[in-house]
């Protein structure tokens, strides 16, 4: 779970890093959430030791919120196929 979690902070941090460069420097963006230029630096590279409420800072300030409810959107989506499966295979296994 843990592997998981890394690599979904590695993304969330990449796609901060990617939309920030285009636009302002790391101690720009830093004041602008109100944090040090190094939360920036450990955010982009999706750092477990940033809040997960200055990550969700970070791409409502960068207009990445659409983006961010529609991955949320697609997990639950998943989860739900997921939750099906598992159920019509307790189905299956009833004969």
């Amino acid at each position: 779970m843990q592997e998981s979690i890394d690599l979904l902070l590695r993304q969330w941090g990449t796609l901060i890093q990617s939309c920030r460069a285009e636009r302002e420097s790391q101690s720009q963006f830093a004041k602008r959430l109100g944090v040090g230029r190094s939360t920036v630096s450990a955010l982009e590279n999706g750092s477990a030791q940033v809040a997960v409420g200055t990550y969700l800072q970070a791409m409502l300030v960068l207009g990445l919120a659409g983006s961010f409810a529609d991955w949320l959107s697609q997990q639950e989506q998943e989860q739900q196929r997921q939750r099906f499966r598992h159920s019509a295979l307790r189905l299956d296994n009833d004969f």
